[in-house]
């Protein structure tokens, strides 16, 4: 069944999302309350974790379909781990999707800079 992916960092470039799934996605702005972004400590790319306080910008791609979502965990790695969480549309409509947050045990691995992409 295909599933709603909420992407905030290196998925937003369909080139990469080509290059990791074998397609690109169609996708509209979107936003994560209740989460902030960070560079990952020794990366180019950003991770998120929960903040009550924060909003992170991105990307609701659709539809993503299973095998999709298997070659995107590989992608992803252990550092992350895929949740379903609450997005809000630019229109204010709210949707359920997966979003790729960081493992509690490896929030040390996120560093204190914001990732601007």
């Amino acid at each position: 069944m295909p599933a709603a992916l909420f992407v905030y960092g290196t998925l937003m470039d369909a080139r990469v999302q080509r290059r990791v799934s074998g397609r690109e996605f169609p996708s509209q702005p979107a936003s994560l309350p209740g989460f902030r972004r960070y560079l990952v400590v020794g990366e180019a790319y950003p991770g998120i974790r929960p903040d009550p306080e924060g909003i992170v910008s991105g990307r609701l791609l659709w539809p993503v379909g299973r095998a999709a979502l298997t070659r995107l965990d590989a992608y992803e790695g252990a550092l992350y781990r895929r949740e379903e969480v609450e997005v809000v549309l630019a229109d204010g409509c709210r949707e359920r999707a997966f979003v790729y947050v960081v493992q509690p045990h490896l929030h040390h691995r996120l560093s204190t800079r914001a990732w601007r992409g």
